[in-house]
């Protein structure tokens, strides 16, 4: 198949999770033979270029405050326009797809899709809530789609006022619909999926694709004497350094750990700031609690170094306050062997059972926390096991294989 993937972000210029897992499906269906094609916006660089069969032609629209767009004035929005379509027209010529694959779509025009679904088979992956958010904080930032959509006395007076500079571009715009006919949509969780229909999109036909990780490729350390594993003694933090993800939550619980007299555990946190001032706040955290000794903040790492990571500690803390879609670290490490400590929200009920795979605290709940990684750190045969019994969930339900299988499925039915 000749697969055409659209997503606003791209590795190794990436935010999350989403764009990684983007490019491990683009991988792994190309190494089973198909041809692969990447649209993707020129975030991360100082101009659109091409890198292999990644084409980094797209310009996203930046963001103030989740609302507002810093490129306010119609003309512009006509100018993104126009050079987002030539973009897609410009790869669907070149390269003919059988199939157009959308990933994340916020920050880049709604009409890239629209333009798609007119011209042939479509299907989107949906991993974040920008589909249930939309007439929120999604599809209604895309000015463009908010002028198409308005009332006509109201295009009227746009066009109007910006007709001598951005009548080119409103010509552009041959769309056939005003609204995505979604008539193909894998989401990464049942959570999302709901999210989405309670949002009153029109996706019950849509089917969850869990996300999977390369079980040979996070695998657990060699094996030790239980009691002599220090590992446990080791917790790791990996994602976003943002507020949601609730950092703020595991530092606290080491802090309730070390006034119970474990003042061997150490915390390391693995992962990028974006700019944020939430690191500030993290290392405020860490001196006004007297942790310095026992938290690293070892910043972005590459994937390639993620798996030795792992390896290198005993028990993930995943604290994250928000409703995860379906998150890929704990796949990581339960995948690597590690015992889990985490939060349900969102997605992760459907990942986590308590007990069996991971141990469970409440949001925000630093004491249940600190609690639960006591029992780890008091029970290393329990801690062992935990550990086992998570490699054997990825094994059984998320592995990357095993969701490669589904997409190129459907994929192949479109087609």
């Amino acid at each position: 198949m000749r697969i055409l993937i659209v997503s606003n972000f791209y590795p190794p210029h990436f935010l999350g999770g989403y764009e990684l897992g983007c490019s491990a499906v683009a991988r792994a269906l190309e190494a089973r033979g198909h041809q692969i094609t990447v649209l993707t916006s020129c975030h991360g660089m100082d101009r659109p270029a091409s890198e292999g069969n990644v084409h980094r032609w797209l310009y996203p629209v930046s963001l103030v405050d989740g609302r507002h767009s810093r490129t306010a004035y119609w003309p512009d929005l006509a100018r993104l326009e126009v050079a987002n379509q030539f973009a897609f027209d410009r790869i669907w010529h070149r390269h003919a797809p059988d199939v157009v694959y959308l990933w994340n779509l916020a920050k880049i025009p709604i009409s890239l899709a629209l333009r798609a679904e007119s011209r042939g088979a479509v299907c989107y992956y949906v991993s974040d809530p920008w589909l249930a958010q939309w007439s929120e904080q999604g599809w209604y930032q895309d000015a463009w789609y908010r002028l198409i959509t308005a009332t006509p006395a109201r295009i009227h007076v746009r066009i109007a006022r910006q007709l001598a500079r951005s009548a080119f571009a409103i010509a552009r715009l041959t769309w056939t619909t005003d609204t995505l006919q979604l008539r193909h949509v894998q989401f990464c969780s049942a959570f999302l999926k709901d999210a989405t229909l309670k949002a009153g999109r029109r996706v019950a036909d849509g089917e969850v694709v869990y996300w999977g990780v390369d079980a040979c490729r996070f695998t657990p350390a060699p094996a030790v004497r239980e009691e002599d594993d220090d590992r446990r003694f080791r917790l790791l933090y990996v994602g976003q350094l943002v507020p949601h993800k609730g950092v703020h939550t595991a530092i606290e619980a080491l802090r309730h750990l070390h006034a119970a007299g474990l003042r061997h555990v150490t915390l390391t946190i693995v992962g990028p700031s974006h700019g944020s001032g939430y690191e500030t706040q993290l290392r405020d955290q860490v001196v006004s609690s007297r942790l310095e000794g026992s938290v690293r903040f070892a910043g972005a790492q590459s994937r390639d170094r993620l798996p030795a990571i792992y390896r290198e500690h005993g028990i993930l803390i995943f604290p994250s306050c928000w409703d995860e879609p379906f998150a890929i670290t704990p796949l990581e490490a339960m995948a690597s062997g590690l015992a889990v400590v985490g939060t349900m929200a969102g997605g992760s009920r459907e990942i986590f059972e308590d007990e069996v795979n991971a141990l469970i605290f409440p949001e925000e709940d630093s004491r249940a926390s600190g609690d639960q990684v006591h029992r780890l750190v008091a029970d290393p045969a329990f801690t062992a096991a935990l550990g086992r019994r998570a490699r054997s969930t990825i094994l059984e339900h998320f592995t990357l294989e095993g969701m490669v299988d589904r997409i190129e499925r459907r994929l192949a039915q479109l087609c």
